[in-house]
C-alpha cells in the first residue's frame, strides 16, 4: 500500500509544516477506513526520523520518495 508519494523537497516540507500525518492518514483511511491515535503518533515520529535521514545534501531535492 502506497500512503505517500512525492519528491524529497515536498516530503521535507510536509514534515516541517506538520502536514505529513494528515496526508498519510487520508490515504490510509481510503484503504482501511480509520486508524488509532497511537498509530498516528507512531507515524508522526517515524516521518520526523525519515526527514532527518533525507536531509542529506547528497540526495537531490527532486529525488522521488515513496
Amino acid at each position: 500500500m502506497l500512503v505517500y508519494e512525492g519528491i524529497k523537497s515536498e516530503f521535507i516540507n510536509d514534515v516541517n509544516l506538520n502536514m505529513i500525518v494528515n496526508k498519510i492518514y487520508e490515504r490510509y483511511r481510503k484503504f482501511f477506513g480509520r486508524t488509532t491515535e497511537s498509530q498516528l503518533n507512531s507515524c508522526k515520529n517515524s516521518m520526523q526520523y525519515m526527514r532527518g535521514v533525507l536531509d542529506d545534501k547528497e540526495i537531490p531535492n527532486n529525488a522521488l520518495k515513496i
